[in-house]
């Protein structure tokens, strides 16, 4: 089963604690997470953190996460020097 989780406008260390509940609810439930960040405008490391977090899971659990549009994850993971 697929499904998508939207992150829209901010993703950052004030926004971790109602967005982290999404994201493992997809990663448990669905083989196939689509992470639409289209509308996103702000990502900071923290929530970096939780995303390659999410993506681990999801690799441990035999599941993919799929980022959509996220020009502004790779411009993240490339300042960071993160490789997933």
């Amino acid at each position: 089963m697929q499904g998508t989780v939207r992150l829209e406008n901010e993703f950052t260390i004030g926004q971790i604690a109602e967005r982290n509940d999404d994201l493992i609810e997809a990663v448990k439930n669905w083989d196939e997470v689509i992470v639409d960040m289209s509308e996103l405008k702000r990502l900071d490391v923290a929530a970096l953190q939780v995303l390659i977090a999410a993506k681990k899971e999801c690799d441990k659990l035999g599941h993919s996460m799929i980022f959509l549009n996220s020009n502004i994850m790779t411009d993240m993971l490339l300042s960071t020097g993160t490789k997933l």
